[in-house]
């Protein structure tokens, strides 16, 4: 399916990265399912089929972000996945990945599937589809939001993650 999905959905897609992204989404037989909502030069922004509109998923050209929106402004990022690959003696390393022992791969590619895009899938389909509700916060002129199990009092609203209810 992987460069079928490219190619069909796709079409000159320019960036490297965003290219890499979507063979290696095309290629995922499982899980969630994004839909493409905005796509532009330097992002491509998706949502999840069946979760909570304020959550977005942006692939920019280096990192994958989970962005909340609310009240027409970007309220929070929940996560991010990113790496920034170097070339040395052995091939490709992450940069970012200062201190630890040093992981070599042979592409750019096979260093963001295990540095950013397998990383992000493992959070989808674990810490949120474990979650029920959105939790979003104010506090002064900061915002935030967060996964939660059940409503919470102190929120400015609790979003289903299932749908588009709000306590």
């Amino acid at each position: 399916m992987g460069r079928k999905f490219l190619d069909r959905r796709f079409p000159k897609v320019r960036r490297r990265f965003h290219r890499a992204f979507l063979n290696w989404y095309g290629e995922k037989q499982s899980g969630l399912t994004l839909i493409c909502k905005k796509r532009r030069d330097r992002y491509i922004e998706f949502s999840i089929q069946g979760i909570q509109s304020a959550i977005s998923v942006v692939v920019t050209t280096y990192d994958v972000i989970i962005s909340i929106s609310w009240q027409g402004e970007c309220w929070d990022l929940l996560a991010a996945f990113e790496a920034a690959p170097k070339t040395g003696k052995n091939g490709f390393y992450c940069d970012l990945c200062l201190g630890e022992t040093i992981e070599w791969y042979s592409s750019p590619e096979q260093l963001w599937q295990q540095h950013v895009f397998e990383p992000f899938w493992l959070w989808l389909n674990q810490e949120l589809s474990s979650a029920n509700w959105l939790g979003i916060y104010q506090h002064g002129g900061a915002t935030w939001a967060k996964l939660i199990d059940a409503p919470d009092t102190e929120a400015e609203a609790n979003l289903s993650l299932q749908g588009s209810d709000i306590v």
